[in-house]
C-alpha cells in the first residue's frame, strides 16, 4: 500500500508528532484530574481495601510499555536506509504513534484502577508513566539520531 505523501514536508511531520505527543499526554492527564475532582470515593495511601489482583496490573502496564518500546525498535530498523526523507519520516511517525499509544494505554488503564479501587496510588503511577512519555518526546535531534539520516537528509530536515 503506498502512502500519500504530498502534504508531508520534513518540518509539517516534526510539527504533527508534536501535536500528537502533547494529546497522548494531555488526555489522560486531564482525564486523572477529573476524575480526582470528582470522585468523592478517592482515598488516599489506604491500600487494604485493594484486591491481589490489582497489583499485577502495573506490572502488566510495565510489558505493555516494553512490548511498545521493543516494536518501535523494530520498526525502525525495518525502514529502508535507501528511500526518501518523506517516506523515512511517514514511516517513523507511524512507529512513534504506536508507541506512543502504547504508553498511553497503561495510563488509562491505571486510571480505570483508580476509579474501580479508589486509590490514589494508580494515579501516582499513572502520572509516572505520563512522566516518562513526556521525556519522550518528539525532537528534531532524536528522529535525525534514530533514523541515522545523512547529511544531506539532516540538511533537509532543518531547511
Amino acid at each position: 500500500m503506498q502512502q500519500n505523501l504530498t502534504n508531508t514536508s520534513p518540518k509539517h511531520i516534526i510539527k504533527t508528532l508534536t501535536i500528537i505527543h502533547a494529546a497522548f499526554i494531555a488526555g489522560p492527564f486531564i482525564f486523572s484530574l477529573v476524575i480526582l475532582f470528582i470522585s468523592s470515593e478517592i482515598s488516599i495511601f489506604n491500600t487494604d481495601n485493594i484486591p491481589a489482583a490489582y497489583y499485577i496490573i502495573p506490572f502488566v502496564a510495565l510489558i505493555i510499555i516494553y512490548a511498545g518500546l521493543r516494536f518501535f525498535r523494530n520498526q525502525l530498523s525495518k525502514i529502508d536506509k535507501q528511500s526518501p526523507l518523506n517516506q523515512k519520516l511517514v514511516n517513523y511517525q507511524t512507529a512513534f504513534i504506536i508507541k506512543c499509544a502504547s504508553i498511553e494505554a497503561p495510563a488509562f488503564l491505571c486510571i480505570m484502577l483508580t476509579i474501580l479501587s479508589g486509590e490514589t496510588v494508580f494515579l501516582i503511577i499513572t502520572w509516572s508513566i505520563l512522566l516518562f512519555l513526556y521525556t519522550i518526546r518528539p525532537k528534531k535531534e532524536k528522529v535525525i539520531a534514530d533514523l541515522s539520516l545523512s547529511f544531506d537528509e539532516r540538511k533537509l530536515l532543518n531547511a
